[in-house]
């Protein structure tokens, strides 16, 4: 297995643990949530959206990332492997 981080796509946080800067919710990486928004041991609904170069992510009822992928970077459309 190697190396357990993606190789290709995104990955979206789901951990809340302290010592993660990166919290539930984020756009690992690209489109950081940095404050919990939802509590530790608790369930809670993710929707993830992604239609052309635009993602959103939203958690608990709340949007918590509507990221538009610049033109010409080319991750998100050259990913597609991934989601």
């Amino acid at each position: 297995m190697g190396n357990a981080w993606p190789q290709k796509g995104f990955e979206i946080q789901i951990s809340n643990i302290k010592k993660e800067q990166r919290k539930a919710g984020s756009l690992y990486a690209v489109a950081d949530v940095t404050e919990a928004l939802v509590r530790d041991n608790e369930w809670f609904h993710l929707y993830v959206l992604v239609r052309g170069r635009r993602m959103v992510i939203k958690m608990a009822d709340m949007t918590v990332v509507d990221w538009m992928e610049p033109e010409g970077r080319g991750l998100l459309l050259a990913r597609n492997d991934r989601l």
